[in-house]
């Protein structure tokens, strides 16, 4: 097993350990890990990176040394979206279809996602409507045919 510090730019440390022939990954995992316990967050609409540095640590002549391995450029989770942007997100995204429909996706959506947060409720509006708008312009043409029809044959 090799020891391994992740030093993040205020100076903060987060250790873990693996195996070399788990370098690639274990540094991956160790950074996801170590940003996620910092409790670091970027901007939504200005994502921010961050620099960390990563060493290896081994005891030489009874003293901690650590060696460099490499920098990551990681960038953080983005802020929790507020009630606010949350609103305006989901006006946009129901914008795509009649408002006949707005109210069935808003309650399918929050129903089956609001537990893991308002940006899943969007993903889930932005699914439901992907999949029911080649059935709402079927429905549309049905409807301007009809109703052309009914034109038509009033003349």
């Amino acid at each position: 097993m090799m020891n391994y510090v992740a030093v993040f730019p205020d100076g903060t440390e987060y250790f873990d350990e693996f195996t070399e022939d788990r370098l690639g990954f274990g540094l991956e995992n160790m950074i996801s890990k170590a940003v996620l316990k910092s409790g670091i967050k970027t901007s939504r609409y200005n994502p921010q990176t961050i620099r960390i540095e990563i060493f290896t640590l081994k005891i030489k002549d009874g003293k901690l040394v650590r060696s460099f391995v490499k920098r990551m450029d990681v960038q953080p989770p983005p802020l929790a979206m507020t009630s606010e942007e949350f609103e305006e997100e989901m006006k946009k995204v129901l914008d795509e279809i009649p408002e006949e429909f707005h109210s069935f996706i808003k309650s399918e959506s929050w129903e089956s996602g609001h537990s893991s947060g308002r940006e899943e409720v969007i993903s889930l509006a932005q699914n439901l409507i992907s999949d029911l708008k080649p059935c709402i312009g079927l429905f549309q043409k049905r409807i301007l045919d009809r109703s052309y029809k009914q034109v038509r044959f009033d003349k």
